[in-house]
């Protein structure tokens, strides 16, 4: 007999963003709910990336901070976002959960975690989070020293919990009206499942300095185009429609531009029909690599023993600079990421096509070929 959801230990997760670092949190969330099969368990991250919970089958409630909207309100009509707030916070501590595991390690989750009114906060030791955030835990966790992988440390914070492991690869929900889109935009353009690549030029504004130049993506779209017979759809997201034409542009009719995905999880439908899926350090990266898609993550400022995509069929081309990896949030001169040459690129590509997947092929500098 079902255990009363009275008497459920209630188990709250706690990552905000950036949609790939949430990306990587799935592998816990799996993970805690093999580990803690009868919990009931909430999910607490911002707006951008509530889509990747949405409707998932391991979280019993997500809670989703309106961050974007919040700041831009809160001059407007402070008053609506206080008692929005105050609405939030009724419910996220409602739900009277007996532990919080932080996994993003700054000052805002640390507050929030206490603002959940949750007895037992587990987070990161002093020296492995942010701003101070060991000050809002009860519990914490020193993980492994050295590089270790945003996967990797998500599961040594869920250890305290009888985590031991991966529970294997995590999967979003992806909704009807998504998969139908999706799918129509491919039967339009003649383009059938495992016909085609995806290439995604874009990232975030606050990660310009990962980006790949989209005139080397449609060169990489066009030998693709002529060595594997692939053509490429190019993706993108909010403002970065001008990016994807660039790179059809550069492609001389390899490549098409991607339909504009309302939801990550339209993305993950695209990635999931493709053949190969190749894009920066970003969150489309880590989402497509999820679904067993063959997955080129191409790094520079990040490190990719902490940062590259996880799941069964990825490799990464990664830079070379003197300076990578760094922790600059901005360069006016990234070369780590203009030292990848196209032909680095396609040589990896066809590798993780034929199955030959590489552990990383290091950029050859100069004008990237």
């Amino acid at each position: 007999m079902d255990e009363p959801p009275s008497r459920r230990e209630r188990i709250l997760l706690i990552r905000l963003s950036a949609i790939g670092d949430v990306v990587h949190a799935l592998f816990g969330l799996a993970a805690l709910r093999a580990a803690r099969p009868g919990a009931r368990i909430g999910f607490l991250v911002e707006d951008r990336a509530a889509s990747l919970l949405a409707d998932h089958p391991q979280v019993d409630r997500v809670h989703v901070y309106p961050r974007k909207r919040w700041q831009e309100g809160i001059r407007r009509d402070p008053g609506t976002v206080i008692r929005e707030a105050r609405d939030f916070l009724a419910g996220l501590r409602g739900e009277r959960y007996g532990v919080a595991v932080d996994l993003q390690g700054n000052l805002k989750s640390g507050v929030l975690a206490v603002l959940s009114g949750t007895p037992r906060r587990i987070g990161l030791a002093r020296g492995s989070g942010k701003e101070g955030n060991h000050l809002f835990h009860t519990e914490r966790v020193r993980p492994p020293a050295g590089p270790l992988h945003r996967v990797d440390r998500a599961l040594a914070l869920l250890a305290p919990l009888g985590v031991e492991g991966e529970a294997g690869v995590p999967r979003v929900a992806v909704s009807a009206e998504d998969r139908e889109d999706v799918d129509r935009f491919l039967e339009e353009r003649g383009l059938a499942a495992g016909g085609f690549a995806v290439m995604h030029p874009g990232t975030s504004r606050f990660g310009l300095h990962k980006r790949w130049p989209p005139d080397r993506f449609g060169r990489a779209a066009a030998a693709l185009r002529q060595r594997a017979g692939l053509p490429t759809v190019a993706t993108w997201g909010p403002g970065e429609r001008p990016l994807a034409e660039e790179v059809v542009r550069a492609s001389g009719g390899a490549a098409v531009a991607g339909p504009r995905t309302r939801r990550l999880t339209a993305l993950a439908r695209l990635a999931d029909r493709a053949a190969l899926f190749v894009a920066a350090d970003t969150g489309a990266l880590h989402l497509a690599a999820l679904g067993g898609t063959p997955t080129l993550g191409l790094f520079g400022p990040k490190d990719p023993r902490v940062y590259a995509p996880r799941g069964p069929r990825t490799a990464v081309v990664v830079g070379r600079a003197d300076c990578s990896p760094c922790r600059r949030r901005s360069c006016p001169d990234p070369i780590c990421m203009t030292s990848i040459s196209v032909d680095d690129v396609v040589r990896a590509a066809l590798g993780l096509l034929d199955g030959a997947v590489p552990s990383g092929v290091p950029g050859k500098g100069g004008d990237g070929g």
